[in-house]
C-alpha cells in the first residue's frame, strides 16, 4: 500500500487567488506559512525560528468555500497530497514546484499568547459559523470534479 498525505497547520500569507475555468470549475491557490520554533543546542548554538511557505491548491466546491471564507491571516489546518509540478520557465530552464493539493481545509483557533485572553470573540469576522467548518464532503466532490476534467 502507498500513502501520500500532508497535514499542515499555519497562517495564510495573502488572500487566496481564485480562478474559474470556462466550464465553471473553481480552483483556488493560497500560500500557507508554517513555523518551527527556535532552540538552543546542547553546545550552546542558537538555532533561529524557521518559517516554511507552502503552496496549497484547492479545487471545486472546496475552492468556492476558500474563496468565500478564507482571508490573509486565517489560521488553517490543511490536509492533502504532495504533488510536484514540473514546467519550463521563460528562460527555458526546467523548474519543479511542490504543491499540496488539498482535500480538507479547516479553520483552527489562533494559538493563545501568554497572558492574553483570546477566545471565540477574537476570531476573524471572515470565518464561517461552526456549521460551515466541515468541508470534507465538499472536498471529495471537488477532487473528483477536477480528476474528471483532467481525463
Amino acid at each position: 500500500m502507498y500513502y501520500n498525505k500532508a497535514i499542515l497547520i499555519g497562517f495564510v500569507g495573502a488572500d487566496p487567488n481564485v480562478h474559474y475555468s470556462r466550464r465553471g470549475s473553481c480552483q483556488a491557490t493560497l500560500r500557507l506559512a508554517t513555523s518551527v520554533s527556535g532552540y538552543t543546542k546542547r553546545d550552546g548554538t542558537q538555532i533561529p525560528e524557521r518559517t516554511e511557505w507552502h503552496t496549497v491548491v484547492i479545487f471545486g466546491t472546496l475552492a468556492q468555500f476558500v474563496e468565500r471564507w478564507v482571508r490573509k491571516g486565517a489560521h488553517l489546518l490543511v490536509e492533502g497530497e504532495i504533488r510536484y509540478n514540473n514546467y519550463t520557465d521563460r528562460q527555458g530552464q526546467a523548474q519543479t514546484r511542490t504543491e499540496i493539493w488539498a482535500d480538507k481545509v479547516t479553520f483552527v483557533d489562533r494559538p493563545k499568547q501568554s497572558g492574553s485572553q483570546e477566545g471565540a470573540s477574537a476570531r476573524s469576522t471572515a470565518e464561517p459559523p461552526a456549521s460551515k467548518l466541515d468541508t470534507q464532503g465538499a472536498s471529495a466532490q471537488g477532487q473528483q470534479q477536477h480528476k474528471s476534467q483532467q481525463s
